[in-house]
């Protein structure tokens, strides 16, 4: 087995294709440091930046029942969310997303995080039938982005949500300290709809897309430019310093939220898609990204992380009720399932995609909004 070259600061490692050391320090390390003083705020400053965000968001928010619209998890990003614009004082319509997946504990979490808050939630709920086509169909398709569908979805929900309610400001969990440095060869565009549909159209049923709302790049350049459709989005999570650890244990001492395990397992897909099938089939252990950015948090040692990543990728057991849980639910059998981890991966840009116009906006948008 091939020894990959690894960031003598962080854990990332050659897994990811397009890495570049200088004097042993990965791309994503010197990235960070270019750019976290970006988010490093004097207590003055972080009372200014909310107080700046309640002021535009109530001016945006005159003629609407509800001042944010908050897409809601039940993971710590989004529960620190609601429970910081709680405490502005602001009203919030939380929009949880429900494709069939989620754990009992992000259910539980989110209740009680919009019943304390005294905020409004709808959950959408997606027709299961054609979400499971579609998902059958990128197994089938070999391709590395499954989440591709989720994330994609999610957002076009909440635009059109926004819009239907009349809501101007939408407010996120996305936040750069705990999620940069996330390789690009391990996903795909997540504004890429053509990818999906094609996939879809090649691999599915045969019957088209109907139900799941999606979005392509060039509603997101409006959207992103200038507020297409009068919704603007904010980032709550990069006006403040934010401590994914210290907002775990208040949403747990207020709000008795329950840990789930890592980033982004609340959903029972996305655990066993992250802790088996990336590793199994891709050869990739996104734990190494969740850890580099505690690392280059200061949060955990390099040292503690290289301990961690040296024992079993997932726990055996827990592992195995997922997988029998989630072939039985997308129908498959455990042969053919074994068959397409054993098969070799195909890059989306075998089936149609937006590739052009995604990089084409992403350079308009940097050259002027930089």
């Amino acid at each position: 087995m091939k020894i990959l070259k690894t960031c003598t600061i962080c854990v990332m490692d050659e897994s990811d294709e397009d890495i570049k050391f200088i004097d042993g320090i990965c791309n994503h390390c010197r990235d960070f440091d270019l750019l976290k003083d970006k988010y490093n705020f004097s207590k003055t400053q972080e009372e200014i930046n909310l107080s700046n965000l309640k002021e535009e968001i109530s001016k945006r928010s005159k003629k609407s029942e509800f001042d944010v619209l908050i897409g809601m998890s039940g993971g710590v990003d989004s529960s620190y969310v609601c429970h910081l614009v709680s405490k502005l004082g602001l009203t919030a319509l939380c929009l949880h997303f429900d494709n069939g997946w989620n754990s009992d504990i992000s259910v539980s979490n989110i209740r009680k995080i919009v019943k304390k808050c005294n905020f409004e939630l709808i959950t959408v709920v997606m027709d299961w039938s054609e979400f499971r086509d579609i998902q059958r169909s990128f197994f089938k398709a070999g391709v590395i982005d499954i989440e591709l569908i989720t994330d994609n979805a999610i957002y076009a929900l909440a635009w059109k949500e926004a819009r239907k309610q009349g809501i101007r400001s939408w407010i996120t969990g996305s936040n750069y300290l705990y999620e940069h440095g996330m390789p690009k060869s391990w996903s795909w565009s997540k504004q890429d709809s053509r990818n999906i549909k094609h996939i879809h159209k090649t691999h599915g049923s045969g019957k088209k897309i109907r139900k799941l709302p999606l979005y392509g790049p060039h509603k997101y350049a409006l959207i992103r430019s200038i507020n297409f459709g009068f919704v603007k989005q904010f980032k709550i999570l990069d006006m403040i310093n934010y401590d994914a650890i210290k907002a775990k244990e208040l949403l747990q001492h207020e709000y008795d939220w329950q840990e789930y395990g890592s980033k982004h397992e609340e959903s029972i897909f996305t655990r066993f898609y992250q802790n088996y099938i990336l590793p199994k089939k891709f050869k990739i252990d996104k734990r190494k990204v969740h850890y580099s950015a505690l690392i280059r948090n200061g949060k955990i040692t390099r040292d503690e992380v290289l301990k961690v990543l040296q024992s079993e990728t997932v726990d055996d057991n827990l592992t195995q009720k997922d997988k029998d849980f989630v072939l039985k639910k997308l129908g498959f059998s455990h042969d053919e399932f074994d068959e397409m981890m054993r098969s070799k991966p195909v890059s989306h840009s075998r089936y149609k995609n937006n590739l052009f116009f995604n990089n084409l906006y992403m350079n308009i948008y940097k050259s002027v909004f930089r």
